[in-house]
């Protein structure tokens, strides 16, 4: 009976035991930035030009793919990740647990307007022959919440023979990098959603799907395809396009790095700096806005 006793007193301890900090590993002297192949080439302009305005200092990229990224941070093996997405939970977790407090966390950039594959924006895309003119956030969450009778055309202004006519979504798979995105920004990571509305095709399938059905909203990345239109998203009482610096549904590439490291601070301020975004505009990504 006192072994049991004792050993359920060490419970809590087991509990909230943490792991030791792992030491840094790699050169003292250069700061190493773990990434994805997408975001490496404008890292790589932008390193260039950070050593060249300040001699001295070197920048390793490591474009190991984020998920791999976000590890090698929490490990230490890497001073700063950059990623396309925001840190998951359970990495974020993963560093807390470690660390006991939370990464650094900054937007250095805007994904692409509408190239796959570059964190594009999420546009809202009617058939050519839907009159829609705008749509708000709240509209947009309103399509996806259940409820008694499924929303129709009319509730978002439209009128003529769509009126009547239930709306449909076409919306990535909800469990993929980009659907997970859609249910953050617009469902506030809601999971009750009114499945019998939506089709989940391929993100790249998504713009065939509402070219062949007029009561067909889809919300994916904003490439150009006849027989669709991008729709505006109403921001700040305007509506905005993908393109548009306030666009609400614009994702941004995130940079994590420990706390208290100067040298991983100065390169993530040199990046919204204007030299940073003198490298970034060359390519898919965009520079921050109103830095």
């Amino acid at each position: 009976m006192k072994a049991w006793i004792a050993l359920l007193a060490l419970v809590p301890a087991m509990a909230t035991a943490q792991l030791l900090p792992p030491e840094r590993v790699g050169l003292p002297d250069e700061i190493v930035i773990a990434t994805s192949k997408q975001i490496a080439p404008t890292l790589q302009r932008a390193a260039k030009a950070f050593e060249a305005a300040n001699p001295g200092q070197h920048v390793r990229i490591e474009a190991r793919g984020s998920d791999v990224a976000m590890t090698l941070l929490y490990t230490y093996r890497a001073d700063i990740a950059v990623i396309g997405r925001d840190g998951a939970d359970q990495e974020l977790k993963a560093y807390e647990w470690i660390y006991l407090k939370p990464p650094v966390k900054r937007a250095v950039m805007r994904g692409s307007v509408a190239t796959p594959e570059y964190s594009p924006s999420i546009a809202v895309r009617v058939n050519a022959a839907n009159p829609l003119r705008s749509i708000t956030m709240a509209q947009l969450a309103s399509l996806f919440r259940p409820g008694k009778a499924d929303p129709t055309w009319a509730s978002l202004g439209v009128g003529g023979k769509l009126a009547s006519q239930p709306v449909r979504i076409a919306v990535p798979k909800l469990d993929t990098g980009t659907g997970r995105y859609v249910r953050h920004a617009i469902l506030a990571d809601a999971t009750q959603v009114a499945w019998q509305r939506v089709v989940e095709p391929d993100a790249a399938a998504i713009a065939r799907v509402v070219a062949g059905n007029p009561t067909m909203i889809g919300i994916g990345d904003a490439s150009p395809l006849a027989g669709t239109r991008i729709v505006p998203v109403v921001q700040d009482g305007m509506p905005v396009l993908p393109q548009a610096d306030n666009y609400p549904l614009t994702r941004n590439v995130m940079a994590y790095a420990h706390p208290g490291a100067k040298r991983s601070e100065a390169f993530l301020a040199f990046l919204n700096g204007e030299a940073g975004r003198a490298a970034i505009a060359p390519g898919p990504y965009r520079p921050v806005a109103g830095r």
